[in-house]
């Protein structure tokens, strides 16, 4: 090639058929290699143990908070409030919790296929919900899908038995309310009655009328949140897909295939500017 004064220089452009007979000239090499890397990610694949996931959605307890409870103050009841379900523990405290081996029961870690909760916290990760609140994800891994199915049930069921544990003070302190409600609704009832015997109907009577109304209301809302199912739940079956999710079998064979080919070129790169090298200095 010539420059604008018309200078030659030599070419440094590489063309198709540089490609070609650089590929054709080591093509053993390139081929070997790639073999080779093909042959390392089968062996990886036969020899590796498989790991299943299982997955579950669980619904943490919930209560009822009822803003009238904390309203009263020496025996004057406030405004009813209403209604609202509260977590009864946060969903990240639930899975931290689970990050340390101890937290783990004798029985899951039967259910999970595994020697201690030192080999399960490695298997078993719980985190809390990006688009909810209330929901704990559980992802459980083991050798087999129903082992992993059963982990996790296991782990849920820990969960259960733990929240039922925590909840029953809570319904604890609903019987006592209750019970206190019916005392003062009763006794403002009769209080009515008499006033409504002897005809007292002045402000005091119509302030006792709104008082009875309010302690109905109240009783209403206790009653409501003792039926209410505040025990945790799935949200949906555990869910164990069949197929392995490590090693990735596709992923594998890519990466031994492109590992494999980069290192063919590697060294036919090296071989042809060895060559070079020593063409350079017999002719020097």
């Amino acid at each position: 090639m010539q420059d604008k004064n018309g200078m030659a220089y030599p070419s440094d452009d590489i063309d198709f058929f540089d490609i070609v007979s650089f590929v054709v000239d080591y093509w053993k090499i390139i081929a070997a290699c790639l073999i080779a890397g093909l042959a390392i990610a089968a062996g990886y694949l036969t020899w590796t143990p498989k790991q299943f996931e299982a997955r579950a959605l669980v619904k943490v307890a919930q209560v009822l908070s009822m803003p009238f409870i904390a309203r009263q103050n020496n025996g004057n009841i406030g405004d009813s409030g209403k209604l609202a379900s509260v977590n009864l523990e946060a969903p990240s405290t639930v899975a931290e919790q689970f990050r340390q081996p101890t937290a783990f029961s004798s029985d899951t870690v039967k259910a999970c296929g595994v020697d201690s909760g030192e080999t399960l916290v490695s298997k078993v990760l719980l985190l809390p919900s990006k688009t909810a609140s209330e929901i704990l994800e559980i992802s459980t891994r083991a050798d087999t899908p129903q082992t992993a199915e059963h982990c996790a049930t296991a782990v849920f069921q820990q969960i259960l038995l733990q929240q039922q544990q925590q909840l029953l003070p809570y319904k604890a302190e609903l019987i006592r309310i209750q019970k206190d409600l019916e005392l003062r609704y009763l006794d403002n009832q009769e209080l009515l009655e008499k006033m409504e015997k002897v005809g007292a109907f002045h402000n005091m009577y119509f302030s006792r009328k709104d008082t009875a109304q309010m302690l109905h209301n109240q009783l209403d809302m206790i009653k409501q949140s003792m039926k209410f199912n505040a025990d945790p739940h799935l949200l949906a079956p555990v869910y164990a897909p069949k197929h392995p999710v490590s090693p990735v079998r596709s992923k594998t064979i890519v990466f031994g295939a492109m590992s494999g080919l980069l290192l063919g070129l590697f060294l036919a790169l090296s071989r042809l500017a060895y060559g070079k090298w020593r063409t350079r200095i017999r002719s020097a």
